[in-house]
């Protein structure tokens, strides 16, 4: 169907366009059961993140930024709504479990954002495992963790295991190689695909060898984390080329094993308490609380949150959960990145109507 739209090249109908669009969602409509068929088997494990993407840190108490920017700013009110945190981790374990069929074990918080506070919450709703950037880990420790001229990671030892993160709870945290994920979503997009396959498997490798070194023979978990979506557009072919030559590599080598992050985080030895307040993004929430805007939609947060508290009473079941509704749409992540001046697009106006 398709082959024959495109040798008619020109000149198309408008049920031309519903034959496309036929096609196209007869492909979306395999993506979820391809996903779900891959983890019956074992060879993928899917994560979720809290359901409308939100800082849970900040959903726990915006003073949590004082914690890296002491003395800033703060809201004209603090918001401070633990119990809106754990909705937004409840609604996507639902959602997961009727897209996959089960309860999902591992979360992905929105941002690499963690908190003493958010753990808790985490381990409640039953996950066992979560990650984050090294940056944390490094402020976590209280020590940077370094790089050679390379961009080797000097403390294998540290960076390359997974952690207990609060000392009450069974959730483990893994700690992504920041140098490692970075090449694939910034740097290779402009390589030969072949030859970025060898440099990342050669990291590795080196990676490996030199945790064996330092610890007597133990073998290193390498976390290579990114955003799923933001970098393949940049590739050539999507990424197909330069991921199919990086899965043969991993899939043939005889020093590396490729595992879920459930088998990566199994048995973590070491226990991080306290695990420090921030992002995968310079380790810190600044850029959903540090300007005049964010703190602006911080209060106007506030403000609606309590207001609804209050009408409560006076309101029928179906207007709380619509009201409800939107203060959860309201608390995602997105609407305080594009405020402030750091980031912008042609959307502006349109993120501040809705």
């Amino acid at each position: 169907r398709v082959a024959r739209l495109l040798a008619k090249g020109r000149n198309f109908t408008e049920e031309d366009k519903l034959l496309l669009r036929d096609v196209e969602l007869e492909i979306l409509r395999r993506v979820i059961p391809e996903y779900r068929e891959a983890v019956e088997r074992g060879q993928i494990e899917v994560s979720t993140s809290p359901f409308y993407h939100p800082i849970l840190p900040l959903l726990c108490d915006s003073d949590v930024y004082q914690r890296t920017h002491p003395g800033a700013r703060r809201p004209r009110e603090v918001f401070r709504r633990p119990e809106d945190a754990s909705l937004q981790l409840e609604r996507a374990i639902a959602l997961h479990e009727r897209m996959f069929g089960s309860r999902p074990t591992g979360l992905w918080p929105s941002e690499g954002s963690v908190s003493d506070e958010m753990v808790p919450l985490v381990a409640g709703a039953g996950f066992t495992w979560m990650a984050t950037d090294e940056e944390i880990l490094a402020r976590s420790l209280g020590r940077g963790l370094g790089r050679d001229e390379h961009g080797h990671c000097v403390e294998p030892e540290t960076l390359y295991a997974p952690y207990r993160v609060g000392r009450e709870t069974t959730v483990s945290c893994g700690f992504r190689d920041h140098t490692l994920s970075d090449l694939i979503g910034f740097t290779y997009s402009g390589w030969d695909a072949q030859v970025a396959a060898d440099d990342f498997v050669a990291r590795l490798v080196e990676g490996g060898r030199r945790y064996r070194e330092r610890t007597g023979g133990e073998d290193a978990t390498i976390f290579v984390i990114l955003d799923g979506e933001n970098a393949w557009e940049h590739y050539a072919g999507q990424g197909r080329p330069f991921l199919r030559a990086l899965y043969g590599r991993l899939a043939s080598h005889s020093e590396l094993a490729s595992v879920t992050m459930s088998e990566a985080c199994a048995s973590p030895e070491a226990v991080l308490s306290p695990i420090s307040a921030g992002s995968w993004i310079n380790g810190d929430f600044y850029i959903w609380i540090g300007h005049d805007d964010d703190r602006r939609a911080w209060s106007q947060l506030a403000d609606a949150r309590r207001a609804l508290d209050h009408a409560a009473p006076r309101l029928t079941p179906d207007q709380h959960a619509t009201a409800f509704e939107e203060l959860l749409i309201a608390e995602g992540s997105d609407w305080y990145w594009w405020y402030g001046d750091d980031h912008s697009s042609e959307h502006d106006l349109a993120f501040d109507e809705l």
